[in-house]
């Protein structure tokens, strides 16, 4: 079962590439201010944010001379820089893919209504949308989460649980969490990772592909990070027992070989390569060195002289019993602060863990 059902788009840097239409059109109203010819590249940052409230971040200018560097900038953008514009690859087959599905589509962008409606039918991509919405011509409704709460209202969404908004930049973030809902963010517009990141996205998409994948798999919303969270743990774990034993002057896999040996004394060189699959020669230069450190006494089998038969020293059982009081201390300080119930909990998820595993095994 799908977890989401509504899921809202932003348009600039998440649908299309505005960048030659927008870029051109914000140069052209700062001109009309002396502002003349700013490099196209300086001006990407118009691409998301409201414009008025960009002019008067970037360029000081104030909200009346942000009105009209608005006004100017839509002189040359409602009929030219409109439709210097393409979709992104992939686009269309995406959204064909989730319509088919029966998710429910809308807009929701900062982009005065009127345009947003034209360049959905130019790219002919009207069609697999619900609802459009974006903000007036007159100033009303630009901030994102207005947008946003309109267009939930408008698809009469009960559940906000059933809906995200997919964006690239951090108001997109931002307006998504004060309407109320998760934002799913594409690296491949004008924010980046790191912005999306760090807004609080609840996870990035680098390709079209992958945020296909994030909305109609939401598992993957968290699968990698809580993976390399899983490894780290469990590599941070080992260290933490690798310094105990490299505090007695000895390393993990000898501790380990003499911890074999202990809960089998008496066992065979040759068994215990067996037992810990490692080459007899591994297992006869380790032995060796335990031998020398005074941890175990090596003597040849009575029965058979080709077989060395290995026994742990009273020195070497009091360092494995201090070893493993410290190891004991490791793994009580992990768990350090959790109840008696969320550890009880704990361990029925690594049960479900363990039984899912092996079910994979088995097949």
């Amino acid at each position: 079962m799908n977890r989401y059902k509504y899921i809202l788009f932003d348009l600039d840097g998440t649908l299309t590439d505005p960048y030659e239409g927008i870029t051109k059109s914000v140069q052209y109203a700062l001109n009309a201010f002396g502002i003349k010819d700013e490099p196209l590249e300086k001006l990407k940052k118009f691409i998301g944010p409201p414009l008025k409230e960009s002019f008067m971040e970037f360029y000081g200018l104030d909200s009346q001379q942000a009105d009209q560097a608005v006004a100017k900038y839509r002189e040359r953008f409602a009929d030219v820089g409109i439709f210097e514009n393409r979709l992104y690859d992939g686009i269309p087959e995406v959204l064909s893919f989730l319509k088919d599905r029966g998710y429910v589509l809308a807009i929701a962008s900062s982009k005065p209504e009127v345009f947003v409606e034209r360049i959905l039918e130019h790219f002919h991509i009207r069609q697999y949308f619900d609802q459009v919405y974006g903000s007036f011509l007159d100033g009303r409704r630009t901030k994102k989460s207005e947008v946003i709460r309109a267009a939930l209202e408008g698809l009469q969404v009960k559940d906000k649980c059933l809906a995200v908004m997919v964006g690239d930049r951090f108001h997109d973030v931002e307006g998504a969490r004060e309407a109320g809902i998760p934002c799913i963010g594409v690296s491949f517009g004008y924010g980046g990772r790191e912005e999306l990141e760090q807004a609080g996205a609840l996870g990035v998409a680098d390709t079209v592909e992958q945020m296909c994948i994030m909305l109609t798999h939401p598992e993957e919303d968290v699968m990698e990070p809580l993976m390399r969270l899983f490894r780290r743990v469990w590599r941070v774990h080992g260290m933490a027992l690798d310094q105990v034993t490299a505090s007695r002057g000895i390393n993990t896999s000898q501790m380990k070989m003499l911890g074999h040996i202990f809960h089998h004394e008496g066992i065979s060189q040759r068994q215990l390569a067996s037992d810990l699959q490692l080459s007899p020669p591994s297992i006869a230069v380790t032995a060796k060195k335990l031998e020398k450190m005074g941890y175990i006494h090596r003597q040849m089998d009575e029965k058979d002289n080709r077989l060395n038969i290995l026994r742990t020293t009273p020195k070497g059982k009091e360092l494995l019993s201090q070893t493993w009081e410290a190891f004991t201390d490791v793994d009580i300080h992990m768990f350090k602060d959790f109840s008696p119930e969320e550890l009880k909990q704990l361990y029925s998820f690594y049960e479900r863990i363990r039984d899912n595993l092996e079910e994979l095994m088995e097949k």
